[in-house]
């Protein structure tokens, strides 16, 4: 309201964003996409781009609670982290191919469901491993990090998650960058 009061309308909260190609209004928050509390009661998860365990250790642990009762977690990430609890499938690719990454997943998918994937992408057995995984199970999330909400193609990042979700049944969301970042 102050700066409005000033007579300017340049007013934007999208801070430490890489990538304004997404139509979403300015306002339009990041969220988990689901409860916290069903976290702990998933059966797959994707994690893009996050240290789980340094940037998120709440929710790391609400996953680790998931990972003891079966749950399959799965990662996309630039580099591989100590999580402190078994990851089923982890691909890795420098940040620069994570849409690459993700279009892999995309055309593994497709092809064991026989949807045309988005984009074409390449699967390799990675790709189909966390396929296969994604495509099991009843509660699932694709979950984007701060490395992929910072991302430079983070619409592109979001918009192949957005259709993997579709095609297996799972939710998307943001892990917030910090406690307060949604309010």
């Amino acid at each position: 309201a102050l700066v409005r009061g000033l007579g300017s309308q340049n007013i934007d909260a999208r801070l430490r964003h890489a990538d304004f190609s997404n139509t979403a209004p300015t306002g339009a928050a990041r969220w988990l996409g689901l409860p916290i509390a069903s976290l702990s009661t998933l059966q797959r998860v994707l994690v893009i781009g996050s240290n789980l365990r340094k940037d998120h250790p709440l929710f790391a642990q609400r996953i680790r609670q998931a990972q003891r009762k079966g749950a399959q977690v799965n990662v996309l990430n630039a580099v591989a982290q100590d999580w402190a609890m078994p990851v089923k499938n982890t691909v890795l690719a420098d940040s620069g191919l994570w849409v690459s990454a993700l279009a892999g997943i995309a055309a593994a998918i497709g092809a064991e469901t026989g949807a045309a994937a988005p984009v074409s992408g390449e699967a390799t057995d990675a790709h189909r491993a966390v396929a296969k995984s994604l495509l099991g199970g009843e509660q699932k999330a694709i979950l984007l990090g701060n490395a992929a909400a910072h991302h430079a193609k983070a619409a592109s990042l979001l918009a192949l998650a957005n259709w993997i979700a579709q095609q297996t049944g799972a939710t998307v969301g943001y892990f917030s960058e910090a406690a307060n970042t949604v309010g």
